[in-house]
């Protein structure tokens, strides 16, 4: 499917503006009705109002905060999915007053957050196979929304916190002399708040009258079962077949000679206890209880047969589909995500061979991960070997930690050499020769960022180049 996908590429460049009063006015407006959502219980304790309100506070801020910072407005992704929206909430006049925001915050992953408003994460967006699953994404947080699960699952949470027998084992175990802190933990280690608030327990309900929506919007309402099958997959790599990772970055001149870097033997496990902890990896997945979740659903079709489905440009949603690949792409590497740029660059570009934008991406990645390795930070920026990554994943972390900071080096001059005369778009350019020039410390650079200061005076790339009064701050993981 990918290897289609990527046939069908096109030379697209992820969207920048400089003008922010759109994405400030939204955040204002959906943090306010988030806030006007949450109605205080009057006949509870005082604590547990006083939780309450401390709840309410932070889901207008958390939602602000994220809108404000990450919303797209861009005129193909948001505007498609927008789009969708309309066409679902067509058939269902219920559910005009909702707002969709688009965000490039980079999880797998959309949500209903309160007081009618939804985000959806432009990586799921990539991770999907037609526009009917994104509106089967869409009609199944709707359907959060009309249930009023975020209402539900914070009271519930609340009422258990201060259900009178839980508060007498919490006092029963504070005056105990043992290990108090570790029993605190075992008993409160269910209430975990956030700002959906909607538990497993709310995915049935939500499957349920979400295929409804979806029966009425006109749209294929078999691919919500499909849909389901992408989730169940959407934690592992995008390709499932292995990629030599260094074959980019080979000059006849001066081969980078380096250990096997294929990590598998060191995340192998038996077979019998891959059968033991599967549940265990099924809790810890993005989406769990796909399958359980997908019985329900072919249920529900048997007694509610879908319809002839609406008509969808499938050359359209390809575009939308690459577009919101490049933008995950792109927002791992502003949110500081390089390994996962890095990764996704290369698996994209062994089937997209001559795509400009990935060469350019994986050039400043390694450079950023050079630059984090020469100043010895480089954990602050990738991620540690773990069973629960995928295994191209896995394979590039232990590249990375293996190769030694002159062995970067000759990577990035590898690779920039083999590629720089084929780069056009000017800004991002600019910001690969500075990139190489720092690196090499050929006394260009200061060159490079007068070229792009003249010509990019709010660029996206003005922190990379170092132009900003006030560069930003080191991620912390």
């Amino acid at each position: 499917m990918n290897a289609v996908l990527c046939s069908a590429q096109f030379n697209y460049f992820p969207f920048y503006t400089v003008d922010s009063t759109e994405q400030i006015q939204l955040s204002q407006k959906c943090s306010e009705r988030v806030f006007s959502s949450f109605l205080v219980p009057e006949d509870v304790s005082s604590a547990y109002k006083k939780q309450y309100k401390q709840q309410k506070e932070e889901s207008r801020d958390y939602v602000k905060s994220l809108v404000k910072y990450t919303s797209m407005n861009d005129q193909l992704i948001n505007s498609f999915v927008q789009s969708v929206f309309s066409k679902i909430s067509a058939g269902n006049p219920d559910l005009k007053d909702y707002t969709i925001v688009l965000s490039d915050w980079p999880i797998m992953n959309a949500a209903y957050v309160g007081g009618h408003v939804i985000v959806f994460y432009v990586p799921l967006l990539s991770r999907m196979e037609n526009e009917s699953q994104v509106a089967a994404v869409l009609c199944h947080e709707l359907a959060h929304g009309q249930l009023d699960h975020v209402q539900s699952g914070l009271k519930k949470l609340l009422a258990e916190l201060y259900d009178k027998e839980f508060q007498k084992k919490m006092k029963k175990t504070m005056k105990e002399e043992f290990n108090v802190q570790e029993k605190i933990n075992m008993l409160t280690m269910k209430f975990s708040f956030n700002t959906r608030f909607h538990s497993r327990e709310f995915e049935k309900a939500a499957d349920s009258l979400g295929y409804l929506f979806m029966l009425n919007s006109g749209y294929d309402a078999y691919q919500f079962e499909s849909m389901l099958d992408v989730l169940k997959h959407i934690d592992e790599a995008p390709f499932k077949d292995s990629t030599d990772f260094l074959k980019f970055f080979t000059c006849s001149s001066d081969p980078v000679k380096t250990q096997q870097y294929k990590s598998t033997s060191i995340f192998s496990r038996s077979s019998e206890d891959k059968e033991k902890d599967e549940k265990l990896r099924d809790s810890l997945r993005t989406h769990p209880d796909c399958e359980k979740r997908k019985v329900f659903i072919k249920g529900l079709m048997a007694s509610h047969l879908p319809g002839v489905a609406r008509e969808t440009d499938a050359a359209l949603f390809k575009k939308i589909k690459w577009a919101s690949t490049m933008e995950t792409i792109m927002a791992d590497f502003d949110y500081q995500y390089y390994d996962m740029s890095l990764l996704n660059s290369l698996l994209y570009l062994d089937y997209a061979k001559d795509n400009e934008f990935l060469k350019i991406m994986i050039a400043l990645n390694v450079y950023k991960i050079y630059e984090a390795t020469k100043n010895h930070e480089l954990s602050d920026y990738i991620s540690n070997y773990s069973d629960g990554n995928p295994a191209r994943l896995n394979d590039l972390l232990y590249l990375l930690n293996s190769l030694r900071l002159s062995e970067l080096k000759s990577l990035l001059e590898c690779f920039y050499k083999l590629n720089v005369a084929s780069f056009t778009n000017d800004e991002f350019t600019l910001a690969a020769n500075y990139c190489f020039s720092k690196m090499e410390e050929d006394n260009k650079a200061e060159q490079w960022q007068n070229k792009y200061k003249s010509k990019y005076t709010n660029g996206r790339f003005i922190s990379l180049l170092e132009l900003d009064e006030k560069p930003g701050k080191k991620k912390k993981k």
